[in-house]
């Protein structure tokens, strides 16, 4: 059941041109990770948006000042983060699509996508589309959050990926709000997490209302529809590439064999012009023995003419 970039901006409409750069990313990972039915990708989307800022942001926003509470005390000791202000908490601050915080998380994320500790060395691989998906699902999955999505607990998925801290303060104000506290106050602090649960609603309604959507029978004649241009598509492509990789291939085989044509016949060439060149030298040789031969003959001649006279 893949959402397409279409449907991601229809739940999260600030996202803009963002979800084309998540759309693929996202049906590779939450396919990966069997975040396949309509709870789970609801769930799962309405959370990376949030978190994310709707897919605006893959680092955590902030200056050293604010980050400054990953670096030392007991937030960054939970993190794993040294005590020292060594910059640390900078280092390691937020970042995916789940805002994957602090050295601990960031090594065992690590060692799940790559096998290794190279998120330690270089997080900003978190900021990659492709990582920042993957980075967001291996923490969906570590937390067994599948199962929390298709018990419905939506509430409980959010306590889990960020404390509950926002669900927690905000039930905390409306329960002075209740007791008569100063209601303008009140609204004024309690606002920002309003809004906050209120897009995680949003994004939950629409994950949700989409994900019911794809599987009626109109929907799902439009996407085996989509499916079968694709696979055409690929299928005229892969013959253009083969029909060009073959052409290429047949140019290079006829410049060898051009090529192998033109030094053999060189070759013969040279081996002709040497034994032309060695014929002119044999004939030369006999000739001038001739005239050797010749030179003595008339020596032989003089000398006799010579012995007649003297007789």
């Amino acid at each position: 059941m893949p959402i397409t970039a279409q449907q991601l901006l229809q739940i999260l409409p600030n996202a803009g041109k963002q979800t084309g750069v998540f759309a693929s990313a996202l049906n590779l990972t939450m396919d990966r990770y069997q975040i396949n039915t309509r709870f789970r990708m609801a769930a799962f989307i309405a959370q990376v948006g949030h978190e994310s800022g709707q897919f605006r942001y893959v680092k955590e926003l902030g200056g050293d000042q604010y980050l400054n509470k990953y670096d030392t005390g007991s937030l960054a000791k939970r993190l794993g983060n040294t005590p020292e202000a060594d910059g640390a908490g900078q280092k390691y601050r937020g970042r995916g699509l789940i805002q994957i915080t602090g050295h601990d998380n960031y090594l065992a994320c690590s060692r799940a996508l790559f096998g290794d500790d190279r998120l330690l060395r270089t997080p900003e691989l978190l900021e990659l589309a492709e990582w920042a998906a993957k980075s967001a699902a291996w923490f969906w999955n570590s937390r067994n959050l599948n199962a929390s999505a298709d018990a419905k607990d939506f509430n409980g998925i959010t306590r889990r990926i960020n404390g509950g801290q926002r669900v927690r303060r905000a039930a905390g104000l409306l329960q002075h709000c209740a007791e008569g506290a100063d209601m303008n106050s009140i609204l004024l602090r309690i606002l920002p997490y309003i809004a906050a649960l209120a897009l995680v609603a949003g994004a939950l309604f629409g994950g949700y209302h989409h994900g019911v959507m794809v599987t009626d029978e109109k929907w799902q004649s439009a996407w085996n529809a989509r499916d079968t241009r694709d696979a055409e598509a690929r299928v005229l492509n892969e013959a253009a590439e083969r029909a060009q990789e073959q052409a290429c291939q047949q140019s290079i085989n006829k410049a060898v064999q051009d090529g192998q044509r033109i030094i053999d016949q060189a070759t013969a060439d040279a081996a002709a012009a040497r034994a032309s060149a060695g014929g002119v030298q044999f004939a030369a040789d006999n000739l001038a023995d001739v005239f050797k031969r010749a030179d003595q003959r008339v020596g032989d001649l003089a000398a006799i003419a010579d012995q007649a006279r003297a007789r």
